[in-house]
């Protein structure tokens, strides 16, 4: 079953085979696949991975759903809503309180719209230009050979940041760090370290791209903007680029949609959300449509979620 999902993922996606060997070396499980086959031919297949919350102070489980795909000849024959409604099934069943996903393309928004999911996360990018004179406050290395999860220092630094980032942030593990690096490795990039006094203070995934700029795949300091400057300009001379693009939460007045949501449980939430932190006065949420409940729970009008892959 594992290598008929792996060549259609292939057909579907498009991705290199380092990333769906990585992939399906490093994530994919089957007890988290669901399928459909015809005549011993499996022609459509999700994935539901768990993952983690910080939500209003606590940890919710959520469930990241992807590998959506069917075979291009089995396309529009409803395999696909067939297993959008079990795997609502399945993670109700396994008791997430949260569905999220990334469409694959502008168009799907709307397609997992219909099956109550709504706009929650977005992403913003800044630019930065290369400087002459550095700063030389940090000192940037990538990380040795051998997995992120050795590293534990630089873990406890990126594990006290994301939680850090807002009320509704989808989080990593130490091993999800180890996928990132291993994926920006199969894009010619890395996983940088800065270190300050001896000890990890920043860690940024960054893949060359053409025309001269490198490409953060995503960044965090400890210790605010002098190392994250610094490890910014030490990686875009490492590559000899003049230019960066720097993917960072959100900002309302520039961000773009990322992600999507569907609320599994909302009691549990919405009485996190009570306890930790009122809603202002919209009314309840739980007499609001699925979408709407979504987004008001994730504080999508303040742009208040953070949901980051990195494997793209």
């Amino acid at each position: 079953m594992k290598q008929q999902i792996m060549d259609l993922w292939k057909i579907s996606f498009g991705d290199s085979d380092a990333f769906v060997k990585l992939w399906f070396d490093r994530i994919y499980k089957s007890e988290q696949t669901l399928v459909i086959e015809k005549r011993g031919k499996i022609v459509s297949a999700l994935q539901i991975i768990p993952r983690e919350m910080a939500y209003f102070g606590e940890r919710i489980p959520v469930a990241y759903v992807c590998g959506v795909c069917t075979l291009p000849a089995e396309r529009g024959k409803g395999h696909m809503t067939q297993l959008m409604h079990e795997a609502q099934r399945v993670m109700l069943e396994r008791r997430f309180a949260l569905a999220t996903l990334i469409p694959n393309g502008e168009w799907l928004f709307g397609y997992y719209g219909r099956f109550g999911y709504a706009t929650a996360f977005d992403l913003s990018v800044e630019m930065h230009r290369l400087r002459t004179q550095a700063s030389s406050a940090v000192i940037c290395r990538t990380v040795p050979s051998g997995p992120v999860t050795e590293e534990d220092a630089i873990y406890r630094l990126y594990d006290l940041v994301q939680s850090a980032r807002g009320s509704c942030t989808v989080l990593h593990r130490a091993r999800d760090l180890e996928l990132a690096r291993l994926d920006c490795l199969t894009d010619g990039g890395d996983c940088w370290v800065a270190h300050v006094d001896g000890q990890p203070a920043g860690i940024a995934f960054a893949v060359p791209e053409d025309g001269g700029t490198v490409f953060f795949k995503e960044i965090a300091c400890d210790d605010g903007f002098p190392s994250r400057d610094a490890l910014i300009q030490s990686v875009m001379k490492h590559y000899h680029a003049h230019a960066a693009r720097v993917r960072i939460q959100p900002v309302a007045s520039s961000s773009v949609p990322y992600g999507m949501a569907r609320v599994l449980d909302a009691g549990r939430m919405y009485d996190i959300c009570l306890r930790r932190n009122p809603l202002p006065a919209t009314g309840n949420p739980l007499r609001a449509g699925i979408a709407a409940c979504t987004q008001i729970l994730l504080g999508y009008d303040r742009r208040a979620g953070y949901m980051n892959l990195m494997l793209d």
